[in-house]
């Protein structure tokens, strides 16, 4: 059961990669400055939140 666990955690991490990938992030500093970019700029992790939330809602 745990390796399933694992390897349903990897496809999805694969999953998020590529989609990462396919808009220019193709390196793990770049997504690093991203993420400390939302962190840190005002507005910016409520604004992702939003657009995480309203997905959430879209695909209900």
């Amino acid at each position: 059961m745990e390796n399933k666990i694992e390897a349903e955690r990897i496809e999805r991490l694969i999953k998020i990669g590529s989609i990462f990938e396919s808009i220019g992030v193709t390196s793990v500093e770049l997504a690093e400055n991203i993420k400390e970019h939302i962190e840190s700029c005002p507005g910016g992790k409520a604004c992702l939140e939003k657009l995480i939330s309203k997905q959430n809602i879209e695909n209900c």
